[in-house]
């Protein structure tokens, strides 16, 4: 099962084979942005809001299922927050 990485900036790193970035600007990356950066509920609420409207965007759910599946995903967000890429996850894996 693919998994999230957190991407760094890290001079030397390298993310893993096989990983694809979500990040903004991107096709794959979230849109909304937490409220209050550093609060938990406010960047759950904009993963909450990220997947309605990923759910909603059939064009873009097909690219997700097409280009995302089978891969692991690579984001900023630290791996014990939650994450729009676990959505986009679960929606590619399905």
């Amino acid at each position: 099962m693919p998994i999230r990485i957190q991407r760094k900036r890290t001079k030397g790193w390298k993310a893993p084979p096989n990983t694809i970035s979500v990040t903004r600007p991107g096709p794959f990356g979230n849109p909304f942005r937490p409220v209050k950066a550093h609060n938990e509920q406010s960047r759950k609420e904009a993963v909450q809001k990220y997947e309605v409207w990923l759910r909603n965007n059939s064009d873009l759910k097909k690219k997700v299922k097409q280009e995302l599946r089978g891969k692991n995903l690579m984001c900023f967000c630290n791996l014990r927050q939650s994450c729009h890429a676990d959505v986009l996850l679960k929606i590619a894996n399905q």
